[in-house]
């Protein structure tokens, strides 16, 4: 499935490193993934160190994995997956598990979100790569499943490393996700818009709403918060309003669509 950043020719694995026909060569790092991102400034690209510990605690929790299971029963049956802006890699690891018998890899542009997620795929074969969606280091219609939870799009990356017959799922906020916490911490709290799902190049095969409540506890809708864009825009003044909080029970409401290439 991996290619080249440089020349996009077919990458393998070699003495802790990985090398295409070409001589370019990508070292594994201690933790076990690679880095394939190109540019390698300064520039902390992606989530941070902060974002990366709350969403594992949060997600260690379970209160999502209702969404963690219907995403797996989307790929039941793929062979080679691809989870592009990965995260932490908690839907990764339960598709991994889930299907058994897959390859699959977790792609995101944080270094520090990837080193997260050796963590969480840690004694599994999941490769773990630090890259970004715009240039994908993988061959064309390598991957007969794409997912992407809370992550950017690039149709045309997409389209060309999904198979001919392959589905690419995509997980997005719906309207009333987490409106309780929003209520909880904000003034005047604002809902999330109509998520649009018609993308270039793909067909709608099914879109679904996925609503479900969960109870967190004070430390929980901490780290929900934390791991959420919000987390960077609100004043301290208003985050400090959680601590009043023991517990709040709390919608998540996913929009989950399901394509094909056209």
């Amino acid at each position: 499935m991996l290619s080249c950043p440089v020349c996009m020719k077919p990458i393998v694995l070699e003495n802790k490193r990985y090398c295409c026909e070409n001589n370019h060569s990508f070292d594994i790092a201690k933790k076990g993934y690679v880095n394939l991102l190109l540019n390698q400034s300064s520039k902390v690209h992606g989530d941070d160190k902060t974002m990366a510990l709350s969403r594992r605690e949060f997600l260690s929790s379970g209160h999502y994995k209702p969404l963690a299971d219907y995403i797996c029963n989307c790929f039941a049956g793929y062979i080679s997956i691809a989870d592009i802006g990965c995260g932490e890699c908690y839907y990764t690891k339960a598709i991994y598990d889930f299907l058994k018998n897959c390859k699959i890899v977790g792609i995101d542009i944080s270094k520090s979100i990837i080193e997260a997620a050796t963590l969480r795929t840690k004694n599994t074969d999941i490769n773990l790569v630090v890259a970004g969606g715009s240039r994908l280091p993988l061959s064309d219609n390598s991957c007969d499943g794409i997912l992407s939870v809370f992550a950017p799009v690039f149709e045309t990356e997409f389209s060309r490393v999904l198979s001919e017959n392959g589905k690419f799922v995509r997980v997005v906020a719906g309207v009333n996700h987490l409106a309780q916490l929003k209520n909880a911490v904000y003034e005047k709290p604002v809902l999330n818009g109509e998520p649009q799902t018609e993308l270039d190049g793909f067909e709608i095969i099914k879109s679904h709403n996925l609503i479900f409540d969960f109870t967190a506890n004070n430390i929980e809708l901490k780290n929900l918060f934390t791991m959420t864009p919000y987390y960077y825009k609100t004043s301290i003044s208003d985050k400090q309003k959680l601590d009043l909080i023991d517990s709040l029970t709390v919608t998540a409401d996913f929009v989950i669509t399901e394509y094909k290439k056209r």
